[in-house]
């Protein structure tokens, strides 16, 4: 059975998201020919507690790995 101890990422994840670390950032989408916002794409972000964020492509691989 694997060791789940605060070093293993996917540990951090679940708690990450029992927290609500995961936060939702919106970037709308634009119709350049008339200036209409069309839709929005969710980027997504995971701010920690202590304030800082982890990089995307630090988690979206891992979180699409399990």
């Amino acid at each position: 059975m694997p060791r789940r101890g605060r070093s293993n990422p996917i540990v951090e994840m679940e708690r990450a998201l029992d927290a609500n670390e995961f936060v939702p950032y919106y970037q709308p989408i634009v119709d350049m020919r008339g200036g209409m916002i069309v839709g929005a794409e969710v980027l997504m972000r995971w701010r920690k507690s202590n304030g800082t964020i982890v990089p995307p492509a630090v988690f979206i691989p891992l979180a699409e790995s399990s």
